[in-house]
């Protein structure tokens, strides 16, 4: 297991953003998110922990990003039947953000852009970054 902090990108949908339509839902979903804890649906993010980056792209554009707070974690079944009753979405793990590095980017990069531009291939749910390609996804973002 790594203990060295990483740079994901978590792509996003409907589901993982409550009522998002469009992205500027997404983008003021991230703006309140703070410190409440971000709920995962699927596989737990390998190497994502504490200090790690995490960039958020929802309808293939990359809008924002928030520095991991505490790591995932399993969620306990009691939590877990609560959210589903609330929420009618079986979540699986748990994870918070500092909520003063949450930033948005000025300009949101589409997956073609930035595949094209970083020549990385996208996975369904989680997308790891070197620190050169991070930095250049920055720079695409007028960060």
């Amino acid at each position: 297991m790594t203990t060295e902090s990483s740079v994901c990108i978590f792509s996003l949908t409907d589901k993982d953003i409550p009522k998002a339509k469009d992205m500027d839902n997404a983008v003021e979903w991230l703006k309140n998110k703070g410190e409440n804890p971000h709920y995962l649906r699927f596989s737990k993010p390998e190497g994502v922990i504490k200090e790690s980056k995490v960039l958020f792209l929802f309808n293939s554009r990359i809008f924002g990003e928030a520095t991991v707070k505490e790591s995932p974690v399993a969620l306990e079944s009691t939590e877990q039947k609560q959210l589903k009753q609330s929420e009618d979405i079986l979540y699986r793990y748990k994870m918070k953000f500092y909520g003063h590095t949450i930033k948005i980017y000025k300009y949101h990069p589409t997956k073609d852009e930035v595949t094209d531009k970083l020549k990385i291939k996208f996975t369904r749910l989680y997308t790891y970054l070197t620190s050169k390609q991070y930095k250049d996804l920055l720079k695409m973002a007028k960060m």
